[in-house]
């Protein structure tokens, strides 16, 4: 009763080692020590006899020895028997990552768009690789009676059938969609993973896009008749193969055309590579000058598992021959050696004056100072020819700036070449010799007088062909006025959507030509001087100006659909631009009958004074050879009258005997 009691007390005492609230701690601490001295009166041998352990200790010991049984003939078994134990039945144990299969064979099912036949590896390690879409068969023999097997592709698991003895004869099927990983994973009947196989890697070969190119014309912008027609060679290749071919065209304003180039590819076709010639009719498009259309070839391939891809050749662009611009730009190269001719004048007009002293050292330093400007002028004098010729050939170039500008060749460059050779005598020192110094300073003001005189002369020129550019752009802006009021008039007829998006295209394409032209006309403006144009220049620009605002008007109430109000306008603005045309045709021909009157009576001026000064040098030459016949008779007569006759009979006996005596002479001696 002493025991149990003290173990009361003592099971009393460790359980209140926090005290309730309220609770008496002296109380406590009696306990505590009547514990103390009731367990040190206990005798642990009589409490607790060794015998009573060596059942307990038996059976530890053959636990022990089973568990190290199972651990060496089962270890797979025991760890999920652990884990079960641990975690319950629903317990996920460790999936065991070793090789757990052999004999792997994969058959390659392409896609049908490829064209690829089936492919077969044996023995292969399981790398994966085809074009997405390929169907990929598996075929191998697990290292273990299964249950279930799959194969695990980026996460997403596909099921194999197990057969034969033990459900070792692995087989299936899965889709390469995407790259990443794969690897086999093996489960028990409840769907728990008992082994994992290592991952290997999952390939997807891309379909690149068609490739599309022009092989004819090459010119990145080509210059054509409106009415005529061009070759468009073309060619497209694919790695799998090809479903359709276009050309695909728009001009400015319109939406894009296509024109097949070859016939749609049948269902599962593999034409790798296609390849042709196009003629394309231009009179269809009723394209008008300085019109553009940007064409490219477009090519689709015949994927079909991602769907057709696109590839397109580079752009190019068909300009139609716009005379306008042709003259254009013969102006702008004349225009360019006009300007390097007046420099050319301004450094000759403040050329260093040659030294007066007859110092090497400083002529030198002269003439390599100012002679490079020799060789400059020579080269644009040179310039100046061949652009003559180039513009004289041309039909549709400005003639009149061809001829001068081989006057200017012609006669400028004689002067040059004096002048470099006046300079190269001063350069040898001999710049104290006061006649050196006057020929060249004599060679340099010709040249001076006459690139003045062609500096006037090119700058008439060059306007009198501004004026006609500026009545070519008129002329090519009255066509498009005539283009905008037919659709106009058409869409009065008809009202329906077609005409109106007609009508809207033509306004759009009228728009950026007014554009071009309001530019052209404001640089063609700048060039001419004011005696000539001018005002009427600036007129004309600003009246262009405001067709601009007009036409994006139109534009708006087309779109929103005030057709009426729009067409209206269009009746005001196809007049306004009337207007303009007739402004500058009348102004380029008053222009061009007035502005070279006088330059016309001063050339025939000139001609006549040259047939007479022709008429003259005759008459002289006529009377110096008379002169001279009159002379030379006078001069005889003279010398038979004062006794020439006898003195030559004289001469001609004494000269004879002086022969005579020199043939006597005895010759040894001699």
């Amino acid at each position: 009763a002493e025991t149990g009691g003290s173990g009361d007390l003592l099971s009393s005492v460790e359980l209140s080692q926090r005290p309730q609230d309220g609770a008496s701690r002296e109380l406590l601490a009696l306990l505590h020590l009547r514990a103390a001295r009731a367990a040190a009166g206990i005798d642990l041998r009589l409490a607790l006899p060794s015998r009573a352990l060596f059942r307990p200790a038996g059976a530890l010991a053959v636990a022990v020895l089973l568990f190290a049984a199972l651990a060496l003939l089962s270890p797979r078994r025991l760890s999920l028997g652990l884990v079960r134990l641990w975690g319950g039945e629903g317990a996920q144990p460790p999936a065991e990552p070793s090789p757990i299969a052999g004999d792997l064979s994969v058959t390659y099912l392409y896609p049908q768009y490829t064209g690829l036949p089936p492919r077969v590896e044996q023995g292969t390690a399981g790398d994966l690789r085809g074009p997405r879409g390929t169907e990929v068969r598996l075929s191998a023999r697990a290292d273990r009676d299964l249950d279930h097997a799959y194969a695990v592709v980026n996460g997403a698991a596909v099921a194999l059938a197990a057969e034969g003895p033990g459900h070792r004869a692995l087989s299936g099927a899965l889709v390469l969609s995407a790259p990443g990983t794969w690897h086999l994973r093996y489960t028990d009947r409840k769907g728990r993973s008992i082994a994992e196989g290592p991952r290997r890697p999952v390939q997807i070969d891309a379909d690149q896009p068609p490739q599309a190119q022009i092989d004819a014309p090459r010119q990145t912008e080509l210059e054509v008749d409106p009415q005529g027609k061009i070759a468009v060679s073309w060619a497209a290749t694919d790695d799998y193969g090809l479903s359709k071919v276009a050309l695909v065209f728009q001009r400015a304003g319109e939406k894009e055309q296509r024109v097949p180039l070859a016939p749609q590819m049948a269902e599962g076709g593999q034409v790798k590579r296609l390849r042709g010639t196009w003629v394309w009719d231009l009179a269809p498009l009723r394209l008008r000058p300085g019109d553009k259309v940007s064409y490219f070839v477009e090519a689709f391939d015949n994927d079909a598992v991602d769907g057709p891809q696109r590839g397109v050749s580079q752009a190019r662009v068909l300009k139609v021959f716009s005379a306008a611009e042709h003259h254009r730009e013969a102006l702008l190269r004349a225009q360019q050696l006009w300007e390097r001719l007046i420099g050319l004048l301004a450094d000759r007009v403040e050329e260093k004056p040659p030294p007066r002293d007859a110092d090497a050292n400083g002529s030198s330093a002269w003439y390599a100072d100012t002679s490079r400007k020799d060789r400059d002028a020579l080269q644009l004098v040179s310039e100046m020819g061949r652009a003559g010729r180039d513009l004289l050939k041309d039909k549709l170039a400005p003639k009149p700036v061809g001829r001068a500008l081989r006057y200017v060749q012609a006669g400028l460059g004689v002067l040059v070449q004096r002048t470099s050779l006046a300079r190269g005598a001063l350069s040898r020192g001999t710049a104290g010799r006061e006649g050196t110094v006057r020929q060249y300073g004599s060679a340099l003001g010709n040249e001076i007088r006459e690139e003045e005189k062609d500096v006037l002369y090119l700058a008439d020129l060059l306007d009198k062909a501004r004026l006609e550019d500026m009545r070519e752009l008129g002329r090519e802006l009255a066509q498009s006025r005539r283009e905008l009021a037919r659709l106009a008039e058409q869409l009065r007829k008809a009202p329906d959507e077609a005409a109106k998006q007609e009508l809207l295209a033509e306004v759009q394409r009228l728009r950026e030509r007014v554009q071009e032209l309001t530019k052209r006309m404001a640089e063609t403006a700048k060039g001419i001087r004011d005696e000539h144009l001018n005002q009427e220049a600036v007129d004309a620009v600003q009246k262009e100006q405001d067709l601009l605002a007009q036409l994006s008007d139109v534009q708006r109430k087309l779109q929103n659909g005030e057709v009426d109000s729009a067409l209206k306008e269009l009746d005001r603005l196809s007049a306004q631009l009337e207007q303009i045309e007739r402004g500058l045709q009348d102004k380029a021909q008053a222009q061009s009958g007035q502005q070279y009157a006088q330059e016309a009576r001063q050339l025939k001026q000139a001609a006549a004074e040259m047939a007479k000064l022709k008429e003259r040098e005759e008459a002289l030459q006529k009377r110096t050879q008379k002169l001279r016949r009159e002379s030379h008779a006078e001069a005889e007569r003279r010398f038979a009258q004062k006794g020439g006759r006898d003195l030559g009979k004289k001469l001609q006996e004494k000269v004879a005997q002086a022969k005579k005596a020199v043939g006597q002479i005895d010759r040894p001696l001699a």
